[in-house]
């Protein structure tokens, strides 16, 4: 977002200066902050998805060590795999919380497009795909080669989806608990606030050398 906006002041100071006068160093300043705009952006949508893959993970790992009351079969399935085989993301969001609640119930169904819904749809339909298609490029994948302002919004709503993803299954898996407390309970507004913060002390960090 930063990027962003500095790309489009030096844009704007560039403004009136006629073609011919524009130097190299001059022309590679926009040049540059449009790139980086684009790569940051393509890894916000990479880390939005980890973040989702490791979050899941982390509670089934948790489960699979703390529960004494599930055979070794469910404890395999929470670690993330079945008769040595790794399970799906889709699969471990419909199916971990039907082995973590007590009354063996899911809330979230992945496997009938028909039940699908937000904010599944636009993570796995969108975000994932997203990811999937900048690790592993091809051309019946998502589209990658983007203007900047389009990949900066899909780094947006890439942490929208995530989150919401997030709550959902947190939710699905433990309806009658708060988020949780390490991850600023899920908050959208906090975790954009603490991001810029950082941004803001490593700005004055690189000014002031301290």
């Amino acid at each position: 977002e930063e990027m962003y906006k500095s790309m489009h002041s030096v844009g704007e100071q560039n403004i009136n200066i006629q073609r011919h006068s524009v130097d190299k160093i001059l022309y590679s300043k926009p040049s540059a902050l449009n790139g980086e705009v684009c790569r940051y952006s393509k890894l916000c949508v990479l880390s939005s998805a980890a973040f989702v893959e490791a979050f899941v993970n982390s509670i089934g790992w948790t489960e699979a060590e703390l529960r004494t009351d599930i055979g070794s079969d469910i404890r395999e399935e929470l670690r993330g795999t079945k008769a040595n085989r790794y399970i799906s993301l889709e699969k471990k969001l419909e199916l971990y919380p039907r082995l973590i609640r007590l009354d063996g119930k899911s809330p979230i169904i992945l496997s009938d497009e028909k039940q699908k819904k937000e904010p599944f749809i636009s993570f796995l339909h969108e975000t994932k795909e997203l990811r999937d298609s900048s690790m592993h490029s091809s051309p019946g994948k998502a589209q990658i080669w983007l203007p900047p302002q389009k990949w900066l919004e899909f780094a947006q709503r890439s942490v929208k989806n995530s989150l919401g993803v997030a709550k959902e299954f947190w939710k699905a898996c433990y309806p009658n608990r708060e988020f949780p407390t390490y991850l600023e309970q899920l908050n959208e507004t906090t975790l954009h606030n603490n991001a810029c913060a950082r941004i803001e002390l490593l700005a004055k960090c690189i000014v002031t050398g301290k």
